[in-house]
């Protein structure tokens, strides 16, 4: 597996200086696949393809704290061997993007850049032993990263190609749904909670991260966890604690606008009745007394229907 340790350390800081590193790696359904590409030690780095025909080769890539934190200082260690020696002119491609959005997208010389880890072109065969110390930005904005680094000599060969992509949750006390009565961030379950997007729920408990430690401003990185809860859409509203059922006024409200409906056909009459009636009693054990995140119910997946 080929790979440069200096060009690694340069791309490396490049994407932590880019909020791009922070968490392990993204899953999909070809995970075989890309473990193969892994680049060898302690990092969230993959190449963009068999790295066989690279001109460098890795032996490994250490980082320190792996993942990265937030305002923490980021330790680089990297060891590799070049196959031949990296001539000026060679040209390193970067793009950064946050979501659909491209932060970077840029083409500059390798040589005029690798001053920044005390190194000079041309970078001669054999191997080399890279440490770098990189400082982490504190505040990280929330949302998906993905980083593409690829590096080619002045006679168009492939030294290396690196990528990674990292998915970023911002959780704060706004995020969760709070106890009634207390002002700490729980759910009635005292289960800590965060809304992934409309169909997954993870539980922060099982990261062993307290309530009391969240912030406005913390970010965790979701990449690869399993979602705790699936959801259920609320039609009542996000501070329901009372699911209505087919007596009282939910019926009265039900027919009146059944009523209102009628002189548009008999089946919105209906309709009405049985979304105001029936529909809150088939969903009530479902939903009664589990948590609440904004306008969604949520319950515990069991393994039989975990559909993620």
């Amino acid at each position: 597996m080929r790979v440069s340790a200096a060009l690694l350390a340069l791309c490396t800081a490049t994407l932590v200086s880019s909020r791009s590193l922070f968490g392990s790696s993204a899953q999909d359904a070809l995970l075989d696949d890309k473990a193969a590409l892994d680049v060898p030690g302690e990092n969230p780095l993959q190449y963009c393809a068999d790295p066989k025909d690279y001109i460098l080769d890795i032996d490994y890539v250490d980082l320190s704290p792996n993942p990265p934190k937030p305002g923490d200082k980021l330790t680089i260690k990297a060891h590799g061997t070049f196959a031949k020696d990296i001539e000026p002119g060679a040209k390193v491609f970067l793009q950064v993007k946050y979501g659909l959005i491209t932060l970077i997208k840029q083409e500059a010389d390798l040589c005029d850049n690798i001053g920044r880890i005390d190194l000079s072109c041309p970078l001669k065969e054999g191997p080399l032993l890279i440490t770098r110390e990189v400082d982490i930005p504190r505040q990280v904005p929330p949302g998906k990263y993905t980083v593409h680094a690829d590096v080619n000599t002045v006679d168009k060969e492939e030294v290396t190609c690196l990528e990674t992509t990292k998915d970023l949750v911002g959780i704060g006390c706004d995020q969760l749904s709070p106890v009634a009565g207390q002002t700490s961030c729980a759910t009635p379950n005292r289960s800590p909670l965060v809304l992934l997007d409309t169909n997954r729920v993870l539980d922060l408990a099982a990261l062993h991260i307290h309530p009391a430690a969240l912030s406005a401003q913390t970010t965790l990185n979701t990449s690869g966890l399993e979602p705790t809860y699936k959801t259920y859409k609320s039609p009542y509203g996000p501070k329901t604690t009372q699911l209505p059922n087919i007596k009282g006024t939910t019926l009265t409200t039900a027919l009146r606008y059944g009523s209102i409906a009628a002189g548009f056909g008999v089946a919105a009459g209906i309709f009405a009745v049985y979304f105001f009636g029936e529909v809150p009693r088939v969903r009530k054990d479902i939903l009664q007394n589990v948590p609440v995140v904004g306008e969604y119910w949520v319950r515990e997946i069991a393994p039989e229907d975990n559909p993620f």
